[in-house]
């Protein structure tokens, strides 16, 4: 087990956030620290849509963000329970 991996891990455990969701995350902020810190870079309102225009790939070839909803979901599991 990695950090990374276990921080893929740890953001797949949040309900409705699968692996490549959560590796996609990854890709930006590669550590649970970096996404921390971004979240504290940006003014309060900004940081439950933090992650809302990261993009991952279907398999069916297209693009699709992770979008509003999976951005609060993470932000409500990481940062404010701190």
């Amino acid at each position: 087990m990695t950090p990374k991996v276990w921080f893929v891990c740890q953001l797949a455990m949040i309900p409705q956030i699968s692996d490549t969701i959560a590796t996609a995350i990854t890709a930006v902020y590669p550590s649970l620290i970096s996404l921390i810190s971004a979240y504290q870079n940006v003014s309060e309102d900004e940081r439950p849509l933090l992650l809302s225009s990261i993009t991952y790939d279907l398999s069916t070839g297209k693009k699709r963000k992770i979008g509003v909803k999976i951005s609060e979901r993470v932000y409500q599991f990481v940062f404010s329970n701190l």
